[in-house]
């Protein structure tokens, strides 16, 4: 396995860690984010680190998935409902 293998594997272990990977080369992001989906590591927080880089090749793997951000979770006011007696 090379050094840039194993650098990856390291990266998408523990990518909640990043908030901006735009420095990286568009390649080495785009096997980062199929690494990082081979693991299941991807949610709300890690797919807007990605599409911030504004890599062509993660943009368009993105939308050939056709993955979108998720509307927040707005905190329920009544979220007891399921301890009531009916």
């Amino acid at each position: 396995m090379s050094l840039l293998l194993l650098s990856i594997d390291t990266i998408a272990a523990h990518i909640e860690r990043y908030k901006d990977l735009s420095r990286l080369p568009e390649e080495i992001c785009a096997l980062l984010f199929e690494r990082v989906l081979e693991l299941g590591k991807l949610n709300p927080k890690v797919l807007a680190v990605f599409t911030a880089t504004q890599h062509g090749l993660v943009l368009a793997r993105i939308k050939a998935l056709n993955l979108r951000d998720t509307p927040p979770v707005l905190p329920d006011a009544d979220a007891d409902w399921r301890k009531r007696a009916f």
